[in-house]
């Protein structure tokens, strides 16, 4: 006769042990919630049977139906593991069913680098690609845009990549005509210390000039790992806003949590968002867990569990799902 119990076990929101896979750590999702605890995103990361990253899938929630896709990414990589397709999906109303959005291929040199983008839309028109070219050294040089136009390919824009010492100091967008002109889209400009980003800062080009936009700070513990970016931009030409995010790592310098934040319009304040928790493959982390039944069959135990608003049986060292399929753990 079987014995039964229910065990109620409540864990800290950010106890996370990963485990490997493939001989390294391998995120699986990133669950994020409100400060109120309700949900606000989650985002999974499928891989294919060789451990090449095979989908990103972008959720969002509603009291009403749970998670919901929103944004979909699907991969197809070669036997080095480059991505040789990337399908995209969307939604077009929040809540609704993906659509396929559109698709890009990429065509390789012999040294591995990517060569060509195909950029297709959701219909399947091949609209423009976009071509790659180096340095001697192997660092992008340029990158240029073809569109389709009356049967034929036509440059268009194209970014110029700098470099100091080794490291990218700015990404600059011109117009078809080689020249900062009117159509130009954007500039980043890099900062370093010590090999490490530090700053980014983006400008758009209106009236002769550029005009800030926004910056991100990077900021690094004493192991050198980063544990902050922040994000400040431009909402008039006085007030500003922005976003600021703090991480959080394990032993083995895995990022297991963030906490976001939200600034002020003047800047002067941080007001807390959201939590995020990092999953990865194998791990034991049981966040968020709600409940665990136990049960007893011929002196084997297996286990319920209730993480992530989803269900999973325990049996030994193999985890099914409701329909008795093998997944994961959770």
């Amino acid at each position: 006769m079987k014995n039964f119990c229910i065990l109620v076990i409540v864990f800290m929101a950010f106890s996370l042990m990963p485990s490997s896979l493939y001989g390294a750590e391998v995120l699986d999702s990133i669950v994020s919630y409100y400060s109120d605890n309700t949900p606000k995103e989650k985002i999974e990361y499928r891989y294919d049977d060789n451990g090449y990253h095979s989908a990103t899938i972008i959720y969002t929630h509603t009291e009403k139906e749970g998670w919901k896709e929103n944004t979909k990414n699907e991969y197809v990589n070669d036997s080095k593991g480059n991505v040789i397709s990337d399908v995209a999906y969307s939604v077009v109303v929040s809540g609704g069913k993906l659509f396929l959005s559109g698709k890009k291929e990429y065509v390789y040199d012999t040294e591995g680098r990517i060569d060509t983008m195909k950029h297709y839309t959701k219909s399947g028109n091949l609209s423009y690609i976009t071509r790659y070219f180096y340095y001697e050294n192997g660092n992008i040089k340029w990158t240029i845009d073809y569109s389709l136009k009356n049967g034929v390919f036509e440059s268009g824009s194209r970014i110029e990549y700098c470099y100091k010492n080794g490291l990218l100091t700015s990404k600059i967008c011109y117009g078809n005509d080689k020249t900062v002109a009117v159509d130009c889209r954007w500039k980043y400009e890099y900062s370093y210390d010590s090999g490490n980003l530090t700053l980014s800062r983006y400008f758009t080009y209106s009236n002769n000039a550029w005009k800030w936009t926004k910056s991100i700070k990077y900021e690094y513990d004493k192991l050198n790992r980063l544990y902050c970016q922040t994000q400040t931009q431009s909402q008039s030409s006085v007030l500003y806003s922005g976003s600021m995010i703090k991480y959080k790592y394990d032993t083995n310098d895995a990022v297991v949590s963030e906490e976001q934040y939200i600034g002020s319009y003047d800047g002067s304040e941080w007001k807390f968002l959201a939590n995020a928790i990092y999953y990865y493959h194998n791990s034991d982390q049981i966040s968020q867990l709600k409940e665990i039944e136990i049960s007893e069959v011929d002196g084997h135990l297996s286990y319920k569990r209730l993480s992530c608003g989803q269900f999973f049986i325990i049996d030994g060292d193999k985890s099914f799902d409701l329909c008795g399929r093998e997944v994961k753990k959770p």
